[in-house]
């Protein structure tokens, strides 16, 4: 004969203090019965099997999961950005599967935009200056969650370029500290470097990969924005190689870019400015060169890629 006993364990607030309990949920005499736990939780399962000769018993501990979503991560960046610039919308859930994202972007109460799946964007192309929020609904059979952030549109404006003596911002040779392939971030200071004042929009450089230690890709992004959208430059094992463009710089007055690598290994990174980009006043250019000035913040890479020249 056997015997299968499902129990929950607990606790309980009695008299002031927190006492463990537990209570029976279900029994069985069948072999494979099948019993459904209400409560989330470690739940104990005993098995008493019996004969003539007497009886035996096993006891396993299961954690049965809530079902109901609930929001794990949560990102809208950057929190400042200018028409014309694409919202990033990152989350992700918990609870029993499948989990829906819905998005919906605010103007007070009027929605202007409803968007579908975890990680999404909305380009603000038309938008008006103003402040909006971007609030999620994750649901799933079990009911919803919601969570919600506010951000701000500014209006777009115009830039003029300026050159600088070509100057090397960054050379992780330097300072030791390769990009790790999946690892966090690497904040890059440009503003104040190189001649490059801390109002600047953007830089004119080359983003060079030396010595990866396998094959991969680099992206290189403004540091407000919770990860990149392409990547800048892809990579065999071992090689040298050099991509040059225009970058946007972060919006959160910092100037910086951050950049992640996507390999089984490491990779250094070097970065060589020639101009940048500024309101048409112009600011006067900042005198201080850091050549290694970076830092890393947990910021998480959820990298979406392209591939980049080489």
């Amino acid at each position: 004969m056997r015997r299968w006993l499902a129990v929950f364990a607990g606790l309980a607030l009695i008299g002031g203090t927190t006492r463990a309990q537990a209570r029976q949920v279900g029994s069985s005499s069948a072999q494979n019965p099948a019993i459904i736990f209400t409560v989330p939780g470690p739940q104990t399962v005993t098995l008493t099997a019996c004969n003539a000769a007497g009886c035996t018993s096993t006891t396993n501990t299961v954690m049965v999961l809530d079902p109901r979503p609930a929001v794990s991560t949560f990102s809208v960046t950057p929190a400042q950005l200018e028409q014309g610039q694409s919202l990033l919308l990152d989350a992700s859930a918990s609870g029993a599967p499948p989990l829906s994202y819905t998005w919906q972007v605010l103007s007070g109460s009027v929605v202007v935009a409803t968007l579908l799946g975890a990680d999404v964007t909305w380009p603000t192309t038309g938008a008006p200056p103003g402040t909006y929020t971007a609030s999620l609904t994750v649901g799933n059979a079990a009911g919803t969650a919601t969570s919600s952030a506010t951000f701000t549109v500014v209006p777009a404006s115009s830039t003029q370029f300026f050159t600088v003596t070509p100057c090397r911002a960054l050379d992780t040779r330097l300072t030791s500290q390769p990009l790790v392939g999946l690892g966090l971030p690497l904040l890059i200071a440009v503003g104040g470097v190189c001649g490059v004042p801390m109002g600047a929009r953007a830089v004119a450089a080359n983003v060079t990969v030396v010595g990866p230690t396998a094959a991969g890709y680099v992206a290189v992004y403004p540091s407000d924005f919770a990860h990149p959208t392409v990547s800048w430059i892809n990579f065999g094992a071992g090689a040298t190689l050099a991509n040059g463009g225009v970058l946007p710089l972060s919006t959160d007055g910092t100037a910086r870019l951050a950049a992640t690598a996507n390999l089984l290994g490491t990779v250094h990174l070097l970065v060589d400015v020639s101009g940048y980009f500024a309101s048409p006043g112009g600011i006067p250019p900042a005198a201080a060169e850091l050549p290694g000035a970076a830092r890393r913040d947990p910021i998480p890479p959820s990298l979406q890629g392209r591939k980049g020249a080489s």
